[in-house]
């Protein structure tokens, strides 16, 4: 063999490795240089770029070999090498996140192999060479897996794909990809294989996402069993078509095909166009060994309107005065308390939020909840998909003088020899200026975060139909779901930062849940109806039930 057609072997490997660590470097250049602009822009374009490379790259290497096995091979060892270059051989500035179990590299390579793979069987057919019965065994496994592996992973991450349509809307394209590849292997292979590969795959995935989705897994078993339901169903009809009507299916051969590959212009545009609807928060559990878990609360509020700024403190005053507690259902509560940006020093596209709650209940009973977050966008440097970790939670009962007595709370950071750490205090309003805040718990955070808060606001970030900007400092009111009538009643008072000195923020407005993002499509909770929000005083919110819901960005003062 002559050396140009032995060049052909390593060319798309060669390909591969080097497009995607070239797009990693521009990325690692504009950071190190401190150019933000440019750095987020690319940043943000990474992983569908990596996909469209992966694509380029295994449709090439099977058109140019014109061999299944040595094409998907060759694409896979680009990957691999790729993989190492940004997880291991890495400026640790810029070196990509393992994400909370330290499998993202596995997800992520699994998810661009499945796309290579079944790109190096549709560049080997077409040059008109035939697969072998393995080859469309593995095609098939790993073009459902490519397909499938975004709405699977998303759903897994806590966040909703296609919202307002989902679950419905991920079920209904498991569903159509599991049936396409089905008709497609039971023609090819056999009945007995166009049923069990889908699933095979699904199961595959399943397995690969369930880690991230731990602390959160009874919250979404009926969006997972919804979808494995729908996959499974289509699959069996799939092969069922193909057993008895046999006639029909090869007369719409090309029909599998067609789907898989809208499949996948789905799935990247799902990636490049799609905001999922992420929310993070804490709600009272059903387990008395963990009073409260991560849930999704709705939620109303307001933002601190100043331009985005530092703070190494934040704190509110809070007050049910007014409230019925028999107005609030017995599996229900009303809180009212802050929530705070603070970003990672490190990895595009992990940040860290801290919020300081008062929670009220249907029998009277009130407690004071801290809890401090790591998220993830689905960003390249973090395993291409959204995550989420309550990395702290403290809870206790509160016993207060009189239902409806003003709360402060306070959040602040402080160092010590070990490092950082953020401190939750609270003291009753009669205490002060006389008396002293209590200390509740205190948090050491991650060396790769920044000491101190985010204040203000980023405006118009381009990030979807929805999402205008990212919202740092926020004080709201949530529900596990909304009371829906009169009978309670939250005001909020002189919400703080502490820079040089503590001092009540000059401007605020209104943000409904819908708006309330703290970071990229991470937001505090979903809308809250039928609620007014209203000036109550200097530097004062109230919130009440009304027969109207509030708007976003409603000057309050």
């Amino acid at each position: 063999m002559s050396w140009k057609g032995r060049i052909r072997y390593p060319l798309p490997a060669l390909w591969t490795f080097l497009s995607i660590y070239g797009v990693e470097r521009l990325a690692d250049y504009y950071y190190l240089a401190d150019n933000s602009g440019a750095f987020f822009t690319v940043s943000g374009w990474r992983l569908p770029l990596f996909i469209l490379i992966a694509v380029a790259g295994s449709v090439a290497a099977g058109a140019l070999q014109r061999d299944f096995w040595r094409a998907a091979a060759s694409e896979c060892v680009g990957l691999v090498a790729a993989f190492v270059s940004v997880y291991v051989l890495c400026d640790p500035r810029v070196c990509y996140s393992a994400g909370m179990d330290g499998l993202e590299p596995l997800r992520m390579g699994f998810f661009l192999a499945s796309v290579a793979v079944a790109g190096s069987a549709l560049g080997v057919s077409l040059t008109n060479v035939p697969l072998t019965r393995r080859s469309r065994f593995a095609t098939t496994l790993f073009a459902f897996a490519a397909v499938g592996y975004y709405p699977v992973i998303f759903t897994f991450a806590g966040t909703k794909l296609l919202f307002p349509f989902y679950p419905w809307s991920v079920a209904l394209l498991l569903a159509v990809a599991a049936g396409s590849v089905s008709v497609t292997a039971s023609l090819d292979i056999g009945p007995k294989w166009g049923l069990l590969l889908p699933i095979a795959a699904l199961l595959i995935l399943l397995l690969l996402s369930v880690g991230i989705a731990a602390a959160f897994l009874h919250a979404i078993a009926a969006d997972v069993s919804l979808m494995v339901l729908f996959a499974v169903a289509s699959a069996a009809a799939g092969a069922a078509a193909v057993r008895f009507k046999r006639t029909v299916a090869i007369s719409h051969k090309s029909w599998p095909s067609r789907t898989y590959a809208l499949g996948l212009v789905l799935v990247l545009s799902m990636m490049i166009f799609v905001i999922p609807d992420a929310v993070n928060g804490v709600v009272p559990a059903h387990n008395p060994n963990s009073p409260f878990e991560i849930g999704i609360p709705v939620y109303v509020g307001a933002f601190m309107d100043a331009p985005a700024g530092h703070a190494t403190g934040a704190s509110v005053k809070v007050s049910f005065a007014g409230t019925n507690v028999s107005s609030i259902q017995p599996d229900n509560f009303l809180a009212a308390g802050i929530g705070i940006h603070a970003a990672g020093c490190c990895v595009d596209g992990i940040d860290y939020s801290y919020r300081f709650d008062l929670y009220l209940f249907h029998n009277g009973d009130e407690a004071l909840v801290a809890s401090a977050w790591q998220v993830c966008d689905d960003n390249a440097a973090c395993g291409g998909h959204s995550w989420k970790v309550l990395m702290f939670e403290k809870s206790q009962p509160l016993l207060s003088p009189e239902l409806g007595a003003e709360v402060y709370l306070r959040m602040e950071w402080v160092r010590g020899q070990s490092g950082a750490s953020v401190l939750w205090a609270y003291a009753w309003s009669y205490s002060i200026p006389g008396g002293t805040f209590v200390n509740f718990t205190e948090f050491a955070v991650p060396k790769a975060e920044n000491p101190d808060f985010n204040t203000g606001f980023l405006p118009g970030v381009p990030l979807g139909p929805r999402q205008t900007g990212n919202y740092f400092f926020q004080l709201g009111i949530m529900s596990g779901y909304p009371i829906g009538h009169g009978g309670w009643s939250v005001k909020l008072s002189c919400p703080s930062i502490l820079t040089t000195a503590w001092a009540c923020v000059t401007h605020a407005k209104t943000l409904t849940g819908n708006q309330s993002y703290w970071k990229v499509f991470w937001r505090w909770g979903e809308d809250y109806p039928n609620v007014s929000e209203s000036t109550e005083g200097a530097q004062s919110i109230g919130f009440r039930f009304a027969q109207t819901s509030a708007r976003s960005f409603d000057q309050l003062w």
